[in-house]
C-alpha cells in the first residue's frame, strides 16, 4: 500500500475517533473546568498534547488518556489562576467584580476539580472507581473519597440554597 494512502487512512481513523470522543470529552471538560476556563479549550489542548505523542488510534484507551490530560489541564489552570490572584493582591486592591448570577453548575464549581471529575465520571458516565483512579492519577480509595466528599459538599451547598436562599 502506498505511503500516501496509509497516511490518508490513518488520518480518517483519527478524525472518526476524535468525532466520536469529542461530545463526551466536552461534557467532562465543562464539568471539571475551573471558573474562567473554557471546556472546549481544555479538550482542544488535550487533543493537541495527545496527538504530539502520536496517533490516538495507537492508544489502548484514548478516551481515558484524554480525560486524564483534561483533568490535569484543569488543575494547572486552577493553580495558574491562584498564582495570578496572589500576584494581583500584591499589586494593590482588586478591581470591582461584575455581578454574577446563579446558574445550574455554580454550586458544582465550588467543589474541588478532583471531586467534580470523580463525581462526573462515576455518577454521569457510570465509570468504575479503578478506571477513575487511573484517569485522575490517584488510588481507588482516593477517587472514592473525592467523589464522596464532593457529593456531600454539593448536597450541603444545595440544601443551604434551598433553606435560606444563599449558597
Amino acid at each position: 500500500m502506498p505511503r500516501q494512502q496509509r497516511e490518508t487512512e490513518l488520518e480518517a481513523r483519527e478524525r472518526d475517533l476524535i468525532e466520536d470522543l469529542y461530545p463526551a470529552l466536552r461534557r467532562f471538560a465543562s464539568t471539571v473546568r475551573p471558573p474562567g476556563a473554557d471546556g472546549n479549550d481544555l479538550v482542544q489542548d488535550a487533543l493537541l498534547r495527545a496527538l504530539r505523542r502520536g496517533p490516538l488510534t495507537d492508544l489502548e484507551r484514548p478516551a481515558a488518556y484524554l480525560r486524564k490530560i483534561i483533568y490535569h489541564l484543569a488543575i494547572d489552570h486552577t493553580r495558574s489562576q491562584a498564582r495570578h490572584r496572589r500576584a494581583l493582591t500584591r499589586l494593590g486592591p482588586p478591581e470591582p467584580q461584575p455581578t454574577t448570577y446563579s446558574w445550574d453548575l455554580e454550586e458544582l464549581r465550588r467543589v474541588s476539580p478532583k471531586a467534580r471529575a470523580a463525581l462526573f465520571l462515576h455518577t454521569i458516565e457510570g465509570r468504575p472507581f479503578p478506571e477513575i483512579a487511573s484517569m485522575l492519577g490517584c488510588s481507588q480509595v482516593s477517587a472514592r473519597v473525592a467523589a464522596s466528599r464532593g457529593r456531600r459538599q454539593l448536597e450541603e451547598l444545595l440544601e443551604r440554597e434551598v433553606h435560606d436562599g444563599t449558597a
